[in-house]
């Protein structure tokens, strides 16, 4: 019975789990999305609703294996910045930062 309840719980995170998160620019045009598979992870990033980059795999190779099989999407955390800063020298001397920012701890 402890068991079975105990197994339900593990089902229910493991199910919670994210697989795939996004994230857009300010004025909405560009969207960043990225979905984890078994194989790897990939990205795709559409601009005003068309795809200019779809299903990438993102990976990295080593000596002893490929990074990116099996990994597990944690809390993805999101922010917006909205920031100003004085250039020295260039045509604009107050330059607007802004920009919306997607951290996804694996």
């Amino acid at each position: 019975m402890i068991l079975s309840f105990l197994w339900l719980i593990g089902l229910s995170f493991t199910l919670l789990a994210q697989k795939s998160a996004q994230v857009s620019s300010p004025d909405g045009l560009i969207v960043f999305k990225i979905e984890l598979t078994d194989k790897s992870p990939v990205y795709i990033v559409n601009y005003k609703k068309k795809a200019v980059i779809n299903k990438s795999d993102l990976t990295l190779e080593f000596d002893n294996g490929a990074w990116g099989q099996n990994l597990v999407m944690k809390k993805v955390s999101t922010n917006k910045v909205d920031e100003y800063y004085d250039l020295v020298v260039g045509k604009a001397k107050h330059i607007r930062n802004y920009y919306h920012e997607m951290i996804i701890p694996l």
